[in-house]
């Protein structure tokens, strides 16, 4: 945090890979806090940096393979490779001595975004950083977008805030797989919408939703309604009836504030969850259900 209370901007950062320390040292003391600079002497070590996260852009020393074994060209060229084949792409620049044109010609050709010769003039390097860091981020953000695409465009879902984009990413998630969903949000936001998104993108789109508030109802007349019952289950049962769970087998049911239901009927409502099963009012008849169950609440 600053002085007047806002958050410090992110630092860019930066992996310097340089047998050398001492160039480390005197960039960083350059460049100031706008940069987060980490420094590695061995190449693997770079490479091996680059697997993980938190790189933005990548220093390295190319005349390496010029003082050792043409093996440790392989390796600036591994270094290269790794840094090319993400999402987004880590730039890397390169510093040499060498003041021949082959020599950036090469770099350039085996993957190096930029190519400076020595000695380095910190303010044209740190142009080539601001430079590089506004290409990986941008690279990112447009990973980050493809990702969302398939799931952006949901039909009763609109908006691209960030907090949004996070759920068309969890409805993506959750559609793909089996499992029973608790949606929690103030009554108002979209509940039912969300479990509508989540059973069209899921392989029982074609199969019945069905969304029922228990509040609604009863307790005596909400299990009839859930559950179903048989002839004669209490007065007036002329005939049999399949209750909701029942009638959108293979599909999805949606209920609404289930934190209001009764504590017998969570109950039972489990036992459903559990085995698959449920029992008809005035039957001990176990029938099989083949639902999926989406939940929602306004409570913590």
């Amino acid at each position: 945090m600053t002085a007047n209370g806002k958050s410090r901007p992110h630092a860019k950062q930066v992996l310097i890979v340089d047998p050398d320390d001492r160039f480390a040292v005197i960039l960083r003391r350059a460049l100031g806090s706008e940069y987060s600079l980490e420094h590695v002497s061995h190449i693997e070590d770079g490479t091996a940096r680059l697997k993980g996260k938190g790189v933005d852009v990548v220093l390295l020393n190319w005349d390496w393979p010029k003082s050792q074994p043409p093996a440790m060209k392989t390796k600036c060229q591994e270094l290269l490779n790794e840094a090319s084949s993400l999402n987004a792409s880590i730039p890397v620049l390169v510093f040499t001595w060498d003041q021949k044109r082959e020599c950036a010609m090469e770099a350039t050709r085996l993957g190096a975004s930029d190519v400076f010769l020595q000695p380095l003039d910190v303010l044209e390097l740190k142009f080539a950083l601001d430079r590089a860091y506004r290409r990986v981020t941008l690279e990112r953000d447009l990973a980050a977008a493809r990702a969302l695409a398939p799931f952006s465009h949901i039909p009763g879902l609109i908006g691209n805030s960030k907090a949004m984009q996070r759920i068309y990413e969890l409805v993506g998630k959750v559609a793909g797989v089996h499992t029973t969903v608790l949606i929690r949000g103030e009554s108002g936001t979209g509940k039912e919408l969300v479990a509508r998104a989540i059973h069209r993108l899921s392989q029982r789109s074609e199969k019945p939703f069905m969304a029922f508030s228990p509040s609604a109802l009863p307790e005596t007349l909400l299990e009839d309604e859930l559950f179903g019952h048989e002839k004669g289950a209490f007065t007036g049962a002329q005939q049999s009836r399949r209750g909701r769970f029942e009638e959108a087998s293979g599909g999805t049911v949606f209920l609404d504030e289930i934190g209001d239901l009764a504590l017998s009927m969570q109950v039972k409502l489990l036992r459903v969850l559990q085995e698959r099963t449920l029992e008809r009012l005035g039957s001990s008849t176990q029938v099989p259900v083949d639902i999926r169950l989406i939940c929602a609440t306004n409570r913590d």
